[in-house]
């Protein structure tokens, strides 16, 4: 009976014993912030952290959200509920801190934006203190906000320019050329462009046929964000004229003579000290026709060549020869009466 007594109050000492080992819960939920790592100390939820281990297996830390941990301490298990936040607003950098558009409408905050950090979405919009109404400097800020409300702001100056370059040196022109089927040659280095900002401005030119002999030039010139001025040119080609001043000036005019001794207009160079004496002219010369026939053999019109006199009067019969054949339609110029009779056959004069 003793034996029987004895063990009944050993085993009711092993339970009380059993029972006060066990450690007690003072602690049943933690807040971290998402994208933190998370650390549980025993120390922080039992009032003895001897044996006891936690299960975070279903915890993601890197979305908001509440999760469950397990506690473990020999076979009783302590449940502790872990709640993700997001109360920090998302870090980001600019890709620049200043811009020039010429349309504000177009702007991009994202494209502004050369690197964000959050753990969650973001969205980025940019906001203007004043809103731009023409040309000029605006001061504004692009704020970032991520999905859980969360926001940070930076500031960027952006400059509005609507204002295209301003060309210079385009005007209509007339050009003289023998030949007006060819493209003119136009000097384009006379156009120049500047631009209120950008300064000196490149221009883009081109040339069309637009008309007979005339044709168009286009100046293009674009600053940097994109504005664009375009100027154009009418060209005219006209035929080259003859300058006749200079024509008459190449030679000598004719006279005619006879036995009344006529002498020529044009200057005779100095007789010598002593003049042989000439032949004995005829009593009656053939007279010498006032004016040099306009057309030479072969059809060809000669009426503005220079005639020779040497300085000496003509002498009866002799054929008068010019001392430069000169093209009235393009100004060509030869002393061979061939090569000029081949040339006005090829401009069309037979």
């Amino acid at each position: 009976m003793k034996k029987n007594l004895v063990a009944v109050m050993l085993g009711m000492i092993s339970l009380v014993l059993v029972g006060c080992g066990a450690p007690k819960q003072i602690k049943d939920s933690v807040t971290i912030e998402a994208g933190e790592e998370l650390s549980l100390e025993a120390e922080d939820f039992f009032d003895s952290t001897d044996g006891i281990t936690f299960d975070t297996t279903n915890v993601n830390t890197s979305k908001v959200g509440e999760y469950e941990v397990t506690a473990i301490y020999k076979n009783k298990e302590y449940n502790i509920k872990v709640d993700v936040v997001d109360t920090t607003a998302p870090e980001f950098e600019l890709v620049q801190d200043s811009i020039v558009t010429n349309d504000v409408c177009s702007l991009d905050a994202e494209s502004l934006i050369a690197s964000i950090e959050d753990v969650s979405d973001t969205t980025a919009e940019l906001k203007f203190e004043t809103e731009p109404e023409e040309d000029g400097e605006y001061e504004t800020s692009v704020v970032v906000t991520d999905e859980y409300g969360n926001s940070s702001e930076k500031s960027i100056s952006v400059a509005v320019d609507t204002t295209a370059p301003t060309i210079s040196g385009v005007e209509n022109e007339t050009m003289k050329q023998a030949d007006v089927t060819a493209e003119p040659t136009i000097d384009f280095s006379k156009y120049s462009a500047e631009d209120s900002r950008d300064g000196v401005v490149e221009c883009e030119t081109s040339m069309e046929k637009t008309g007979d002999k005339e044709y168009t030039v286009t100046v293009t010139a674009t600053d940097e964000v994109g504005n664009v001025a375009t100027e154009t040119a009418v060209v005219k080609v006209e035929t080259s004229t003859t300058n006749s001043s200079k024509s008459a000036g190449s030679g000598k005019s004719a006279s005619s003579s006879g036995s009344s001794g006529g002498s020529s207009t044009a200057s005779a160079p100095e007789a010598p000290a002593e003049t042989p004496s000439a032949p004995e002219t005829p009593a009656t010369q053939p007279e010498t026709p006032a004016t040099q026939p306009e057309t030479q053999p072969g059809g060809v019109d000669t009426s503005n060549a220079v005639w020779k006199t040497d300085g000496q009067p003509t002498m009866p019969g002799e054929t008068l020869t010019p001392d430069v054949y000169h093209c009235p339609i393009c100004g060509y110029e030869t002393t061979s009466y061939d090569e000029y009779v081949a040339h006005m056959k090829a401009e069309g004069v037979q």
